[in-house]
């Protein structure tokens, strides 16, 4: 066997699982991150052939190639060009994620095992590295050592997909392990003074526990994570009040801006003093060089994936973006089941992801690059095969596209039949 042969079988059996292994790397560190990247283009060079390209669907190749035109288009007119190249040869590299995912989902037989494996494995150690870096900075340093340092955003992105195995499991106190996690992991992020992590756990936990409980369970457990998140929110200021002396307006604006930790003021800011060219933006990376947009902020981008896209990559750049998303999200939602098909996990990854892409991460981020576009690809591959076959006399739930209407035609037969009897 050649060493072309090996890799290939190598990377097909585990190595496309890598930006699984870059996103937990990040947490430890970004020099991880990047030498886990290099390893993974260079292993995904040597595996890949030319016949596996048709399996890349044209849409998808032309959205994804127009993404990365669209993004660089601003390279030339930017202040640091030095940076804008940078972040787009990273962004190149990170993206590469989707078709190499793609392609590795459907020439993978039994790819479900190995992507269960290697997501547990990356939660592990991520939700270790957080939980134990908290605890020691509580021993050493008290409560003030625990807001500093310690980015819980990579965790609260793979939290939904530690407490998956735990709510599916079949005996009860696999519910207890997933109530007991919950609760440390939110109560650590409190100390942690952030409240966008809060956010996106509470984000992913509800999408994820409403495919795995029944309604009363739902509301039992929501109840009980709102009411504790409503009272760690009510102390996260940051020694701000509310009378709005700390903002740079009056009234509710004030607030929110405190709330927020200043992100309305960066928002106003990019919609008051908008790119000098709308289309094609000030090149990536250079919103930070425009210090009129931050308000005298001490941020370095605008804490919004499609703000920052908009005013680094212009309008097409943001069209090309939401062209590519919108793709994979049709592509995905249209075939789910996901209280049978295994996919209710990484609609639970997604949309904490999607919160903190809001709120804090951007596109030159890994929660976005490789992690969401990986995500998604895995949500098509799901969609495509097809939910298992319900038992003999169970009826199928619909796909989640079609569960509005096909709910209402349901409640109009049962009224019909009703009023016949």
């Amino acid at each position: 066997m050649s060493l072309r042969e090996r890799a290939r079988e190598g990377f097909f059996r585990h190595g496309w699982l890598l930006p699984l292994a870059i996103v937990a790397g990040y947490a430890f560190g970004r020099a991880l991150a990047v030498l886990l990247l290099l390893i993974y283009l260079l292993w995904a060079a040597l595996a890949l052939r030319r016949d596996d390209l048709p399996l890349l669907p044209r849409p998808l190749l032309l959205l994804h190639a127009v993404w990365l035109i669209g993004f660089g288009l601003g390279i030339p007119w930017a202040l640091d060009g030095k940076d804008a190249a940078g972040a787009w040869l990273k962004l190149l590299g990170m993206g590469a994620a989707l078709p190499i995912t793609w392609i590795a989902l459907r020439r993978v037989a039994g790819w479900r095992a190995p992507l269960a494996f290697w997501a547990a494995l990356a939660c592990a150690l991520v939700m270790a590295k957080f939980l134990g870096g908290m605890a020691l900075a509580g021993l050493v340093q008290g409560w003030e050592g625990m807001a500093k340092g310690h980015n819980g955003m990579i965790a609260a992105c793979l939290f939904p997909l530690a407490l998956a195995p735990l709510l599916g499991h079949r005996k009860r106190y696999g519910r207890h392990a997933a109530m007991a996690l919950t609760l440390m992991f939110l109560l650590a992020l409190v100390f942690k003074d952030s409240r966008t992590e809060v956010l996106m756990v509470l984000s992913g936990l509800a999408t994820l526990v409403a495919f795995h409980t029944s309604r009363r369970q739902l509301l039992a457990f929501l109840a009980g994570a709102i009411l504790l998140t409503a009272g760690a929110l009510a102390v996260m200021h940051k020694g701000n009040t509310w009378d709005g002396t700390s903002g740079d307006g009056a009234g509710w604006f004030a607030e929110l801006d405190i709330y927020s930790s200043g992100r309305l003021t960066l928002w106003r800011g990019a919609l008051e003093h908008p790119p000098a060219n709308p289309w094609v933006g000030v090149g990536l990376l250079n919103v930070r060089h425009y210090r009129e947009v931050f308000g005298g902020l001490a941020a370095k981008h605008l804490h919004n994936l499609f703000l920052d896209t908009w005013y680094d990559a212009g309008g097409l750049g943001l069209i090309a973006l939401l062209a590519l998303l919108g793709h994979l999200g049709g592509r995905a939602l249209r075939g789910l089941h996901p209280r049978r098909d295994g996919s209710a996990p990484w609609l639970a990854a997604t949309a904490a992801t999607l919160v903190t892409l809001q709120l804090d991460h951007s596109y030159n981020s890994v929660t976005f690059a490789p992690f969401l576009l990986f995500v998604l690809a895995v949500l098509a591959r799901i969609a495509e095969e097809g939910a298992p076959r319900p038992p003999p006399g169970q009826v199928e739930a619909p796909a989640i596209l079609n569960s509005r209407k096909n709910g209402t035609q349901r409640a109009r037969r049962n009224t019909e039949t009703t009023e016949s009897v």
